[in-house]
Formats: structure tokens, sequence, C-alpha cells
């Protein structure tokens, strides 16, 4: 089960799912346009720690990917 810390490291991110199955993340932080189209869970996992700079092996806000899955708008 997710933590109250570990649920606001994540509430800067803005997940946003459509009627489609795709996953899209709007990164309102950094700037104003810039949008991504995921495919599924992992891809999303693998881009918020290479392009957002989010890191999900920190030691106490550390997230796994089973428990980042579980959060994840289906």
């Amino acid at each position: 089960m997710m933590t109250f810390e570990r649920q606001a490291y994540f509430e800067r991110i803005g997940f946003h799912g459509p009627a489609s199955p795709t996953l899209s993340l709007s990164n309102r932080q950094f700037n104003d346009g810039e949008r991504q189209d995921i495919n599924d869970e992992s891809a999303l996992y693998q881009l918020l720690q290479e392009r957002f700079g989010l890191r999900f092996d920190h030691p106490q806000y550390g997230i796994s990917f089973a428990e980042f899955a579980a959060i994840c708008p289906k």
C-alpha cells in the first residue's frame, strides 16, 4: 500500500486518462505545452525517471514498478 508521503511525491505530475487505453502525461511544472502519449505503465515509469527526473530509487520516497502500476489509471 502506498504511504501518504509516496502519494505526495507524485502529486506534482498530472495524469490524464482519456477514453482510449493510451495514457497521457502533461508536464506543467517544466513548460506550458509539452505532452507525451504513453502506451503502457512501463513506458511511463521509464519516462518519469529519464525525462522528468523523478527518483524511484529514493530511499524514503521511492516506489517499485508494481506499486507504480497499481496507482496508474486503467
